[in-house]
């Protein structure tokens, strides 16, 4: 991917934290790798966005003091991102949403 974005660190923030819910960990890492897809079909600002996105996600489903409406602005903000991207970001929009 592009920029700024570590797809490692985000792959491992998800991994690691215990504060997650298990079936949240599924969800993230299935957006992970369709950011991931979504990054290799779209010119590189969309594909940063979209990856700063799932990080900015990612990183707050780690927090323990995390909210579910925390967690669905951040889903909205990377679906909303991907409804952008054409059909590259429907398999995304379409998992940010659950």
């Amino acid at each position: 991917m592009t920029g700024t974005f570590n797809k490692t660190v985000v792959a491992q923030t998800i991994a690691q934290s215990s504060s997650i819910d298990p079936q949240l960990k599924v969800h993230l890492t299935q957006l992970h790798q369709r950011v991931a897809d979504l990054a290799q079909a779209v010119p590189p600002e969309e594909a940063e966005a979209a990856s700063k996105a799932l990080e900015d996600l990612s990183t707050e489903a780690a927090k323990p003091e995390s909210t579910r409406v925390k967690l669905r602005m951040f889903a909205s903000n990377l679906a909303s991102i991907a409804a952008t991207t054409s059909t590259a970001g429907i398999p995304v929009s379409t998992l940010s949403r659950r």
